[in-house]
């Protein structure tokens, strides 16, 4: 289960006020990089991966309760507030590093990688696309080339597969506290004991991330040239791009943990029989 594809999200995170400044350029940000958009694919996909979840968990009968209790925890809404909170928390004071940021995304070619990822994110909601694209990149990466050099560094500069490793992890590890806060835990099994049992999923969710977001970022940028996908990997190493990175994964994997969390403290009032 990747960042893109985790876990996801829960207690309402305590975070001081933002400037005004930076709460506005945070908003600005979402505008600008239609995170929007994203978050609602994200909503598409924690809905669906709640259900799975309820199918694994809870007896028969409970479904039409388990699922709206899913869809009140992935309120569009209220994932856009937890982001934006950890965004403007993480977002540099610096007005001249969002400036940079913004004038990167308001040109051409910032604006065309917009809309080539959202469209791509959308796009793979559907498992048949999504298993296209895998075998797109199979085909690719076994021919080799200056395109798969291109993509690879551009992941190698934003850090996209550790990034997502550890966002994976720490989402499944709210998943398992949350379901000990419900009281329908695991029996003798403390925190140690999840830290370890989490770690043990660390291939699995790796070779996921890496399996999908080579696919994802192969059919997304398939339009562009080499050329331009290497600007696009030449600003995300700038200390600008670098910034907007680190805020960004800032503000997705607080919201993930948060709602994976709330996922698990669900799934165990439910199992417990208590209405939540």
């Amino acid at each position: 289960m990747t960042m893109l594809r985790a876990l996801a999200l829960s207690a309402v995170m305590l975070v001081a006020a933002a400037p005004p400044l930076l709460a506005q350029r945070a908003e600005s940000l979402v505008d600008l990089l239609r995170l929007d958009e994203v978050l609602e694919v994200m909503r598409i996909e924690g809905i669906e991966h709640g259900e799975a979840i309820g199918q694994t968990l809870l007896g028969a009968g409970d479904e039409a309760a388990w699922a709206q209790m899913v869809a009140r925890i992935y309120d569009g809404e209220r994932m856009q507030a937890i982001m934006v909170r950890g965004l403007e928390q993480s977002l540099p004071a610096d007005p001249a590093v969002l400036e940079a940021v913004e004038a990167f995304f308001t040109s051409d070619l910032g604006r065309r990688v917009v809309e080539l990822e959202v469209g791509a994110r959308r796009a793979m909601l559907d498992d048949a696309v999504e298993e296209v694209a895998r075998e797109a990149w199979q085909v690719l990466e076994a021919e080799g080339g200056p395109r798969v050099d291109a993509l690879r560094r551009f992941i190698a500069v934003g850090d996209l597969v550790e990034q997502n490793v550890a966002g994976g992890l720490n989402a499944t590890f709210a998943f398992y506290v949350g379901l000990g806060d419900s009281g329908a835990g695991f029996p003798g099994m403390g925190e140690a004991d999840m830290l370890a049992e989490v770690q043990s999923q660390e291939p699995a969710i790796r070779s996921e991330i890496d399996g999908w977001l080579h696919a994802y970022l192969a059919m997304a940028f398939g339009p562009l040239t080499e050329a331009e996908l290497d600007a696009y990997s030449d600003f995300f190493a700038t200390p600008e791009g670098r910034a907007l990175n680190a805020a960004l994964f800032s503000g997705f994997n607080g919201m993930f943990e948060a709602m994976s969390r709330q996922l698990g403290r669900a799934a165990g009032g439910m199992m417990l029989g208590e209405d939540l």
